[in-house]
């Protein structure tokens, strides 16, 4: 049942592409994709990922940096604002009381944009860029 991992922490590790390389090698083996935290600006995640022919893509809006109903809001406005301009656009967030209570009230509201399963928000984020050739 497994389709993928994604790293929560570990800047260090995914700004070293050595490391990586190991990671993806894992996951071309075994159909993996590798989703971006992008946890740092360093990030190399994509790059050697797509090297080795893994999906990968990394996320465009973290919506909880600021613990606030009000920042949460807003960071759900760039994130239409960008799947709009982008034709996709990927969150992340924690699973704090503030987070949920808002995303729960988001979701009952129509926002003109349709919410796709990570994997295919990552494939319509690669086609757009060009950067992954399928198998």
């Amino acid at each position: 049942g497994l389709f993928g991992i994604n790293n929560h922490e570990g800047s260090r590790f995914t700004q070293d592409a050595a490391a990586l390389a190991a990671v993806a090698r894992v996951l071309a083996a075994e159909h993996l994709f590798f989703f971006d935290s992008r946890t740092t600006p360093d990030t190399k995640v994509v790059t050697v990922a797509r090297r080795f022919g893994v999906m990968s893509a990394g996320r465009d809006v973290f919506l909880d940096d600021t613990q606030k109903e009000a920042a949460v809001r807003r960071q759900l406005n760039t994130l239409v604002a960008r799947a709009r301009a982008n034709g996709v656009a990927i969150a992340i967030g924690h699973p704090h009381d503030v987070t949920l209570t808002v995303l729960a009230a988001w979701l009952r509201q129509d926002h003109g944009v349709t919410l796709v399963p990570l994997d295919e928000a990552m494939r319509r984020k690669t086609a757009r860029k060009g950067a992954f050739a399928a198998r």
